[in-house]
């Protein structure tokens, strides 16, 4: 358009300039050219604000069809099963929640502060995610006398209220003597990953948080 403009073309450039007026809708104000069409814009007698942006979009564009992508392309993974103790060292199993969709979250102990900040954030929204029929558990690294302790500090508003999470204990006498997982100590917390898992008892998504770290020198 500015080439229009100078070329002596203004009819033309006022064309494209209407064009230009979406497409440049989001142009930073303080780049030379934008200051160029502000000019221009003057001279075409174009209300203020010339820019009219496009709306937001309510998707992401054009979706294919689920059946198209299928198993050719993904196919999730069999979710481990696990028995482990909750915080009454009572044994919990992967196969209690058959039926339903479940989020699993793993974490280091109550004693990581990115942990706590997760936990408690699921527990905030505890509600709405059993209103969509989910069950959220989350599986420490610590042993099961320590999950009341847990199920404290990262249960929001009234301590006396229910945590609607399912702590699970990985270290413990009872999960070694029957055979289940044990994890070791992890330097970084927020690694720990966040799955999805489907009724069926497969992964159908999966979270990994990988900070960022300074090189040592």
């Amino acid at each position: 358009m500015d080439a229009l403009m100078l070329a002596g073309k203004p009819d033309e450039a006022k064309k494209h300039f209407e064009t230009l007026r979406v497409t440049a809708g989001s142009l930073d104000t303080n780049v030379p050219i934008s200051q160029r069409i502000d000019a221009i814009a003057k001279e075409f007698g174009a209300p203020l604000p010339w820019r009219r942006p496009e709306a937001p979009r309510t998707d992401s564009g054009k979706r294919p069809a689920m059946e198209s992508l299928g198993p050719v392309h993904w196919t999730p993974f069999s979710a481990a099963p696990f028995t482990l103790p909750d915080e009454s060292n009572h044994p919990v199993s992967l196969s209690d929640f058959s039926g339903k969709p479940v989020v699993v979250l793993f974490y280091l102990s109550r004693h990581c502060t990115h942990c706590m900040e997760q936990l408690k954030a699921f527990s905030t929204a505890a509600d709405d995610f059993k209103k969509a029929g989910l069950e959220i558990v989350a599986i420490g690294s610590e042993e099961a006398m320590d999950l009341t302790a847990t199920a404290d500090t990262c249960r929001p508003g009234d301590a006396t209220k229910q945590n609607a999470i399912h702590l699970l204990a990985t270290r413990s006498s009872w999960s070694s003597a029957n055979g289940a997982a044990t994890t070791t100590s992890r330097a970084c917390p927020s690694t720990e990953p966040s799955s999805w898992m489907e009724p069926v008892r497969s992964a159908g998504w999966m979270s990994v948080q990988i900070p960022s770290r300074t090189p040592s020198s």
